[in-house]
């Protein structure tokens, strides 16, 4: 009689290896982008399905409730309300108004999908960092054999194989390098129209004459200093520990002056998530 193998059957006990994440190379020699709106609804869609399945499930252990932390949560609140984020001007431009800023609803008063891709450059570190952690947690689950693939979520909802299989959907989407060039250059175009910006004002204040502002806008559009303006964060693997460091830090400012807010108001005005109103009355959008 044959022996008998002991070896786990292949598939059974795993899940399909994620491709290697995007990187800086393969975007700069990307001829292509993909459309904006097909990038936007697939991260407001998928970011909303991954929120919906954390909400009803404790396989991925607790929810941060904290309003003042840049988690996928509170990106996509304020993405969704209207906030916009930190400031992407150089620090000699910044002022405590542009933190300001970011720190009030409805900035953006049309609807999340209308939004430019630019806006999205956060939503997109999260997601990624996301959808890396659930992936870990699911392999871990499934080789440790406390789940199996065939693990229900939730009641009536996915399996751990059938998420899996969504988040390796949209993990290859989102680092395609038609959606890193598009997404790269969208952060870059809005960097530099910050800047154009500012040297209006500065127009307008008197700081600045005409001639040196035409000039510094003339030159802002060269090939070789358009270039050199920064794109897309690049994190190796998107790592979520590096990644959600990048963000806590870049958001730091922005949420401390939403707890003095909070605290001036008696806590009425919760602007660290900022409401989550209209987020939680438009769970599902028409177009998705």
């Amino acid at each position: 009689m044959p022996a008998v193998s002991s070896a786990p059957t292949p598939g059974l006990y795993s899940f399909r290896d994620f491709t290697p994440a995007l990187t800086q190379h393969s975007i700069l020699t990307c001829r292509e982008r993909l459309p904006s709106t097909l990038l936007i609804q697939n991260m407001i869609a998928f970011s909303t399905y991954l929120l919906t399945i954390e909400n009803r499930s404790n396989f991925f252990g607790p929810r941060s409730n904290s309003s003042y932390s840049p988690s996928l949560r509170v990106l996509h609140a304020r993405l969704i309300n209207g906030y916009i984020a930190p400031s992407p001007l150089p620090s000699q431009f910044l002022t405590p108004a542009h933190t300001d800023l970011s720190t009030h609803a409805n900035v953006f008063s049309g609807k999340v999908h209308e939004r430019p891709l630019a806006d999205f450059q956060d939503l997109y570190y999260a997601l990624l960092a996301r959808i890396r952690e659930m992936q870990k947690r699911m392999s871990d689950h499934v080789r440790s054999g406390f789940s199996t693939r065939d693990t229900l979520l939730f009641p009536s909802g996915p399996t751990l194989a059938n998420l899996h299989d969504m988040l390796l959907s949209r993990w290859e989407l989102l680092n395609n390098a038609a959606a890193g060039k598009a997404m790269d250059e969208a952060v870059r175009e809005a960097r530099i129209q910050c800047i154009q910006e500012e040297i209006v004002v500065l127009v307008e204040s008197n700081l600045m004459s005409g001639d040196e502002a035409e000039l510094q806008i003339m030159q802002l559009r060269e090939k070789n200093v358009y270039e050199a303006q920064p794109g897309l964060e690049w994190t190796p693997e998107w790592d979520p520990a590096l990644v959600n460091a990048k963000l806590a830090e870049k958001y730091r400012n922005v949420f401390e002056e939403c707890r003095k807010m909070d605290k001036k108001e008696g806590g009425r005005g919760k602007r660290g998530c900022c409401c989550s109103c209209r987020a939680g009355c438009s769970t599902w959008y028409q177009w998705t």
